[in-house]
């Protein structure tokens, strides 16, 4: 995981985005919760100053930068620093993982979808968030979401390719949701969230780990 700036100023920007583009940011919300079914043990990897983990009532989340851990501290969120190829968790820890506009900083994505696997309990779910960067509306966000942040420049995965990483990690009843359709600086309201993806500039994907 690489993209959490490590200087006050960069988290300042960061948090500015929700603040400059709260309809992108509460559609991206609104993808999540689409997908999220019921659970009791959530963690956010990668979870950054907390936004969406105290919206969406995840209380534990993995960051490897200080300064955003603390920040999302004083959020109420409980965070340990660690990086997504090597969770300090148990096996079978969390019945559910959440890593949102994440994995295209992240140097070895498959082996940080093992360590998400092997975390989660049987029939626990993972929540993959992130922008189609394969898309020109998708590339046209990725450029305002992350500017000034990146440490390095973001891999674009298509939707296809993270599906086979999960199933062949062992992740298994994939399911598609996605959203912003529209030009997101113009945006007066939430954009909807579709079942499916190919038309949106945000996908996210849950995948299940099988039961035993």
């Amino acid at each position: 995981m690489c993209y959490s700036p490590e200087s006050s100023h960069n988290i300042q920007l960061y948090d500015d985005w929700f603040n400059n583009y709260p309809y992108a940011y509460e559609s991206e919300l609104n993808l999540v919760r689409s997908l999220l079914t019921d659970f009791d043990k959530g963690l956010e990897i990668g979870v950054g100053t907390g936004r969406f983990a105290e919206k969406l009532g995840i209380s534990m989340g993995l960051e490897p930068s200080l300064p955003m851990a603390e920040t999302a501290r004083s959020r109420g969120i409980r965070v340990v620093e660690g990086t997504a190829d090597a969770i300090p968790f148990e096996n079978n820890s969390f019945d559910f993982v959440l890593m949102i506009n994440v994995i295209c900083f992240i140097s070895d994505l498959e082996k940080a979808l093992a360590e998400s696997f092997r975390v989660i309990e049987p029939g626990g779910f993972l929540i993959l968030g992130f922008i189609d960067g394969k898309s020109p509306s998708g590339q046209a966000y990725q450029d305002v979401r992350f500017k000034g942040l990146m440490c390095r420049e973001p891999w674009f995965y298509s939707v296809r390719e993270i599906s086979y990483l999960l199933t062949k990690t062992g992740f298994e009843n994939l399911d598609y949701a996605q959203t912003i359709f529209l030009p997101f600086q113009k945006m007066t309201e939430p954009d909807r969230v579709k079942k499916g993806f190919g038309e949106g500039a945000v996908i996210a994907i849950r995948a299940q780990k099988e039961l035993d």
